[in-house]
């Protein structure tokens, strides 16, 4: 059975978490007061024609376009499920090294890229509809944030991070 929170701290949370456009695991690991570890789901090089519409319209055909699932948890607490979408031939070595360990979230791989965000859709969804992409449960509701990380004039990555808020915020207050 799932312990009640208090609305006003899952709100403050949810709004933290979905309307900055900077670190989120930097925000997760504030809220928490504590570091929080990556688990890499799944990396693997993917076909432009595989991506959806809405996907496709950042890239090119010819892109090297990574695709990535994740999590960011703490002990066995699953915080975040992420999936990524990363331009690969535009990047630093250094950043392509960083990706190919998949040991560190996004955002401190590109700590030291300059780039920007900028947040395309924010809200509350059912985890049925990422299911075959993160394994969330179906039936559970995620804050989730999509974004595109700008890096120049194109966009390097493509993401959707998708939050447990319960999970979240029990650590928050704890």
């Amino acid at each position: 059975m799932s312990k009640v929170l208090p609305e006003p701290l899952t709100s403050l949370v949810k709004d933290m978490l979905t309307k900055t456009d900077g670190s989120t695991t930097k925000a997760i690991e504030t809220l928490i007061g504590g570091k929080v570890d990556i688990e890499v789901f799944r990396q693997a090089y993917v076909d432009y024609d595989h991506l959806s519409v809405e996907e496709a319209k950042l890239f090119q055909s010819d892109d090297q376009i990574l695709f990535r699932t994740s999590s960011l948890k703490r002990g066995n607490d699953y915080l975040s499920f992420n999936y990524v979408y990363v331009k690969t031939n535009a990047l630093p070595p250094t950043i392509k090294q960083y990706l190919k360990e998949e040991r560190l979230p996004i955002g401190k791989i590109i700590s030291e890229l300059e780039s920007r965000r900028e947040i395309f859709s924010t809200g509350d969804c059912l985890g049925k509809h990422f299911t075959q992409l993160v394994p969330v449960s179906a039936d559970r509701t995620y804050a989730f944030k999509k974004y595109q990380i700008i890096s120049g004039r194109q966009c390097m990555f493509y993401v959707c991070e998708l939050f447990d808020l319960e999970k979240i915020c029990e650590r928050t207050a704890g």
